[in-house]
């Protein structure tokens, strides 16, 4: 809830893009992904962030990724 919590505040000071949400999605998804039955909720947050770092980043950039490997460890659950 704590993570859910801090995505809610980042959205509603950032907007729904920027890079410090797709951080904040990365970690609810990787948590997500670690809690048994929960991995299918995490890959929407999962691609959501790896969308935005791609936007905000650019697709090497090892923030980005890091979220895909996230991605692949949830996919693979």
């Amino acid at each position: 809830s704590l993570h859910r919590a801090t995505l809610d505040q980042l959205r509603q000071l950032y907007g729904p893009r920027h890079p410090e949400v797709a951080m904040a999605l990365n970690n609810l998804g990787l948590l997500l992904t670690n809690v048994p039955g929960r991995a299918e909720e995490a890959l929407p947050l999962l691609r959501d962030a790896i969308d935005q770092s791609r936007e905000f980043r650019g697709p090497r950039h090892p923030g980005t990724a890091s979220m895909l490997n996230n991605l692949g460890l949830a996919e693979a659950t």
